[in-house]
């Protein structure tokens, strides 16, 4: 994603909204070197990059982009309203913001994932 665009912003309001609330939402990150030293002596790791959009080449991975873009644009609101007032978005300008954020999702130019480690 584009740094300083609204996707960008968002994941960083979001990761600063969880935090304050002590939420690590990016946890599964650090899923492997956990469970290695919780004493896991058998364990490996695999990186999971989940498209948002149509953009990805290979036909499921187009699918899988198609339904991740569709959603984060229907579930925005759900996700992200009380936990963006928490860090001072007046409700206006959370809504404004929220619809560029969708308008950014939606732009075929923007070529955005998300990574999961398992």
């Amino acid at each position: 994603m584009k740094e300083g665009g609204a996707l960008w912003r968002w994941d960083r309001d979001m990761l600063a909204a969880t935090k304050k609330i002590g939420i690590d939402i990016r946890i599964s990150l650090q899923q492997p070197k956990m469970l290695k030293e919780s004493g896991f002596i058998n364990t490996g790791e695999r990186q999971l990059k989940i498209p948002i959009g149509p953009w990805a080449k290979g036909r499921k991975e187009k699918q899988i982009g198609i339904m991740a873009q569709k959603d984060l644009v229907e579930g925005i609101e759900g996700i992200s309203t009380k936990l963006l007032l928490m860090v001072g978005y007046e409700p206006e300008t959370l809504n404004k913001f929220l619809e560029e954020v969708k308008k950014e999702v939606m732009d075929p130019k923007v070529s955005s994932e998300t990574v999961f480690k398992t």
